[in-house]
């Protein structure tokens, strides 16, 4: 097949050939054209020749145009593997313009709750909470089950939903009724109803190369790497990122480019690890970070990203991807000494969640995001031994702790992260009314505050707001650090001064830790390995219970 390509590229190119898609082509990309945006689509795993799983990220959203440089010759391929190929040489560059854009249609719902398959009690219990509140619901099955050399693993989750939405508008307005309604921070989940369209033209400076094609265009980068110029940052800069693998082109939702990475795991890897840890980290760590982003990425597959052409995004909402341009040597080092570990609890891949600090109490999943227990999820102190705890610590017993600072792997001025182990944020009164009316205007003046519930790890899971126009409970540990403007977590105690009339005069927070606290902490295991543990052994502290198994 190389050879093939060999011998149609000298004629093409020499000859400075105009090349339109032919006829042929063209009866075959529209015979082809729904079965290849399928495979686009599609949650299934592929692999490639090593056995390794092949991932596919989107990377650019939303252009008219993208132009890349590739390093070595690159085949590209109009309708997909198996078809017409056409060679084109290293160091050019080449861009895509794409034009008569139509949008897909879509299916909009809104999350009320989820759950694993074999969880129907939490399901039960959530959908009597929004029976209650009078919404209508329906429970949707998502994800899959998967083998990998041999080893099955379950991604199936179900997923209690509104009924769906054509309009996405119109579900986001509703969405925030409801978040009103529950005070909790709910989500959307999107599914294709009919594939967008749009012709894509592929051009190259220097030559006489045009291509047209529909819907799609493949190119196989070979052993080569590919720089993608002006790649939109979360910054809302841009940047020239370097890719290998292949990339596909093809319309996004609305009808506008897209470029996706299709790429190995372990390469998909070398661009989050370092992105997600210090590359000065202790390699053992790093080992860590690579075994959980591993298990994150692995597990996602078939749950996220469903009305997209691609598995996983580049962004925090899947795990942020630069490239392999943003791998670094001490990663790197880590990635290859845990080539194809991942973590698993029973048939699942287990929920290897991770934050930047902890505050030296980690938190359960349960309490935080209302899932099932997850019996390798702990909540401890961040301290050689510690107990799992199943009851939250009392107001004192917490406050005598967030005004200490007690030994702890991630008490420590080592890494930045580690100035995170406490923290105050103060408001006045007049502040305090103008944050909290952002995400609840009926509440007036803020009058009290009162915790309700606490996980066993302390982070706050329910409170009541009392205000001069309304009284509203907020749930969950995000929609709690939301509701004051971003609280680095939940893990606090609330002081209220008042006036000589009871009235609020000042609202002082002190607190531990940034991020949510459950899984690893990363200051702590940074730490843990400083000091000389293993991989393996804060693979324990912080995920007990779950099995490490080498997949390829």
């Amino acid at each position: 097949m190389k050879g093939a390509r060999t011998r149609l590229f000298p004629v093409l190119l020499l000859l400075g050939l105009l090349f339109v898609a032919s006829d042929l082509m063209a009866q075959a990309t529209e015979l082809t054209s729904a079965d290849r945006l399928a495979l686009l689509y599609t949650s299934q795993l592929d692999f490639d020749e090593d056995g390794e799983p092949l991932v596919k990220v989107g990377i650019v959203d939303g252009l008219q145009e993208v132009s890349f440089v590739p390093q070595g010759a690159i085949t590209v391929l109009p309708t997909g593997p198996g078809g017409p190929e056409l060679e084109l040489p290293a160091k050019k560059t080449y861009t895509v313009k794409l034009s008569q854009g139509a949008p897909g249609s879509y299916r909009h719902f809104i999350v009320l709750g989820r759950a694993s398959p074999d969880d129907g009690e939490l399901l039960l219990a959530t959908r009597g909470r929004w029976d209650e509140l009078g919404v209508i619901n329906e429970v949707l099955e998502i994800g899959s089950l998967f083998a990998i050399s041999g080893t099955m693993f379950d991604s199936r989750e179900s997923l209690l939903v509104t009924q769906g939405f054509s309009d996405l508008d119109a579900a986001k307005t509703r969405q925030a009724e409801l978040e009103s309604l529950s005070g909790e921070e709910l989500s959307l989940h999107s599914e294709l109803a009919e594939y967008p369209s749009a012709t894509l033209e592929l051009t190259g400076a220097g030559t006489d190369l045009l291509l047209r094609n529909k819907d799609i265009l493949w190119v196989d980068l070979g052993s080569y790497e590919v720089l993608v110029k002006d790649v939109p940052t979360e910054e809302g800069k841009k940047a020239d990122r370097t890719y290998n693998g292949a990339i596909i082109l093809s319309p996004d939702r609305d009808g506008a480019l897209n470029l996706t990475n299709v790429v190995p795991v372990e390469s998909v890897l070398r661009g989050v690890v370092p992105s997600e840890m210090y590359t000065t980290a202790p390699l053992e760590a790093l080992k860590v970070q690579a075994i959980a982003a591993r298990g994150t990425l692995i597990s996602q597959i078939g749950s996220r990203h469903m009305a997209d052409p691609y598995n996983l995004c580049d962004e925090q909402h899947c795990q942020v991807f630069k490239g392999v341009g943003a791998a670094n040597d001490s990663t790197d080092k880590a990635i290859a000494g845990t080539r194809g570990q991942i973590l698993f609890g029973g048939t699942r891949i287990a929920e290897t969640y991770y934050s930047s600090n902890c505050g030296g109490l980690s938190e359960t999943a349960d309490s935080v995001w209302g899932l099932q227990e997850r019996g390798y999820l702990h909540a401890h102190a961040d301290q050689a031994g510690a107990p799992d705890r199943s009851e939250p610590p009392s107001e004192k017993e917490l406050a005598t702790e967030l005004r200490s600072e007690p030994k702890s792997f991630c008490n420590t001025q080592e890494y930045s992260s580690g100035k995170n182990f406490r923290w105050e944020k103060e408001f006045s009164a007049a502040e305090m009314d103008a944050v909290v009316a952002k995400k609840a205007a009926e509440l007036g003046h803020v009058e009290d505050i009162t915790i309700s519930e606490r996980g066993p790890g302390g982070r706050v899971s329910k409170l009541v707001v009392v205000g001069s126009g309304a009284t509203k409970e907020f749930e969950r540990e995000l929609t709690v650090r939301k509701l004051f403007g971003g609280l680095k977590s939940a893990l606090f105690v609330l002081t209220i001064e008042r006036d000589k009339d009871g009235k609020p005069k000042r609202f002082l927070f002190e607190g531990g830790g940034f991020g949510h606290g459950v899984g690893m902490c990363q200051t702590g295991a940074m730490s843990m390995a400083k000091e000389g543990s293993s991989f393996t052994e804060i693979l324990e502290h912080y995920y007990g219970g779950a099995v490490l198994k080498t997949l390829w």
